[in-house]
């Protein structure tokens, strides 16, 4: 009799948990979607849909919180609090910009002579190139730690040379992994784990090594914070890249406002990309997305967008789709994003100053709007307007 009790009160359990985290995901609160998930893993469940939850809680972790959005929700902000946000984050960019913060100077590497001790051969060229791109591996670490987290470091450096390709190594996605779950599972390691990263993009003579380095950026922007000690080292790297031509700029963007996102929101720690999400670097480059209605109001400024995150639905029902993400921000119930959609309005080629048509062929003219499908990435979008030199927006 007591078991039947003891079992129906654990069914009951777990049915409230499931509404819980049904209800939570249906709103995209992070405090709703927190308490749901500490409420399931007290019950020790492991439910497909606490997947989801966890999923969708690192998609908008980049968020500011469920009542003050970041610049991706300005539009649900009075002009006075945008203005003093706005103020803010520019007082924090220029106090960061300062050359005293360029991470060459942050109090906490190692001494030139401390990081070649012990080395017979090539000590000098060691020294000089201890904070620039390098293909082989050290034997120290570049912050002084504890001899236990040396081998840690290390390990960090070995598996960031694999996926950048530096080194001929197999599973680059699960060395990208590594990384992450180092940097999440020891905080101590978070600042080492950015100065490689650094590191490697400096002097980095290999475009397609600095692209899967800046990859690894994005990825540990999203997974975890350095410490307040580095912040500033760290938003000085990337702000500066900001100014570069290219991918790399696009790069830095995306992780200088997931940094802000993690920042604001008061978490220091996110959630691990899957394998399939790190895969996903591969195939399409984060970006940030500028989305207006269809009237031309502005709904979502600079909202970064991982490479796994598709249109509607994504491959993986775990995704919360940027559509989801549009109707958090624009406050619509569950039945009406069904009825939404995103669409692709060409702007002209990005070459032509003059905003005159081309003569003949008429290469120069703005395309129809183009719908995008349910299973459609924007990475992809980015990419063939990018090669296409064509300049476009998206709405709603």
């Amino acid at each position: 009799m007591v078991k039947g009790v003891a079992l129906e009160d654990r069914c009951l359990q777990q049915l409230e948990a499931q509404a819980m985290l049904t209800q939570a995901l249906a709103s995209l609160s992070k405090s709703k979607m927190r308490d749901a998930l500490e409420f399931a893993e007290e019950l020790e469940l492991e439910l497909e849909m606490m997947v989801r939850v966890r999923r969708a809680l690192r998609r908008i972790e980049v968020m500011r919180d469920d009542d003050a959005p970041l610049d991706g929700g300005l539009h649900t902000m009075s002009d006075t609090d945008i203005e003093q946000f706005r103020a803010e984050r520019d007082k924090r960019h220029t106090k960061a910009a300062n050359p005293k913060y360029k991470f060459q100077n942050y109090p906490q590497l190692r001494s030139r002579s401390d990081y070649t001790k012990g080395l017979l051969l090539h000590k000098k060229r060691e020294q000089e190139k201890m904070l620039s791109w390098q293909n082989t591996v050290a034997n120290k670490s570049l912050v002084d730690l504890d001899k236990d987290l040396v081998k840690d470091a290390i390990a960090i450096r070995k598996s960031l040379l694999g996926y950048m390709g530096d080194k001929q190594m197999s599973f680059p996605e699960t060395l990208a992994q590594n990384i992450l779950v180092k940097g999440l599972d020891k905080p101590k390691l978070r600042d080492e784990a950015y100065l490689q990263i650094m590191k490697q993009l400096t002097e980095n003579p290999k475009p397609e090594s600095a692209a899967k380095g800046w990859q690894v950026m994005c990825m540990c922007c999203g997974t975890f914070l350095p410490s307040m000690e580095f912040e500033n080292y760290l938003l000085n790297f990337v702000l500066e890249k900001c100014q570069a031509d290219g991918a790399e700029a696009c790069y830095a963007r995306y992780c200088l406002h997931t940094l802000e996102g993690m920042m604001s929101s008061r978490t220091n720690e996110g959630i691990v990309p899957t394998l399939e999400e790190i895969q996903a670097y591969k195939e399409r480059p984060p970006i940030l997305a500028t989305i207006e209605l269809v009237n031309g109001a502005l709904l979502t400024e600079d909202l970064p967008v991982a490479p796994d995150l598709n249109v509607k639905k994504a491959r993986n029902i775990t995704i919360t789709s940027v559509l989801e993400i549009c109707a958090h921000f624009g406050g619509l119930t569950t039945p009406r994003t069904d009825l939404m959609g995103l669409f692709v309005y060409d702007l002209g080629s990005i070459d032509d100053e003059t905003g005159a048509s081309q003569a003949n062929d008429g290469a120069n003219q703005p395309y129809t709007p183009t719908p995008l499908r349910n299973e459609d990435f924007m990475g992809d979008q980015f990419i063939r307007k990018a090669r296409q030199r064509r300049d476009f927006k998206v709405r709603r």
